[in-house]
């Protein structure tokens, strides 16, 4: 998340080495810079926690999301008004996420996901065979 909303490689000024991960392990974590809208980052901090049992999964991180995505279009709605191009942009979005297909979808691989591993992280082989261009 931390990546997605700076646009930088996390620790980045960092040699990426054992003292980093030690430090990491010790609560170490990027910059919180002040730009950052305070829901994203405190929902960003919980994925930090040490312990996994404490960090949401992806099914609340996606509720977050949506309802953060939801709160900002609306702020911004009151603050200018609607305009053409804001009312088009949020019917593609609302689309989207109403899209039966995209959220049975994304459920059922959320789903396969949880139910085929353990709580901790895990290493998945990926094996291509084609590219599509």
């Amino acid at each position: 998340m931390w990546e997605i909303i700076t646009g930088e490689i996390p620790y980045g000024e960092h040699e990426h080495d054992s003292d980093l991960a030690f430090a990491i392990v010790s609560g170490y974590r990027p910059k919180i810079y002040e730009n950052i809208p305070l829901e994203y980052a405190t929902l960003m901090k919980q994925c930090w926690e040490a312990n996994p049992d404490n960090r949401p999964d992806a099914n609340i991180i996606i509720d977050e999301m949506k309802l953060l995505l939801k709160s900002s279009y609306e702020k911004m709605d009151k603050k200018q008004g609607p305009t053409i191009q804001s009312k088009n942009f949020k019917s593609k979005i609302r689309n989207f996420f109403k899209s039966s297909s995209t959220k049975n979808e994304d459920k059922q691989v959320i789903k396969n996901i949880q139910s085929n591993e353990k709580k901790g992280s895990k290493i998945y082989k990926i094996q291509t065979s084609k590219v599509y261009i």
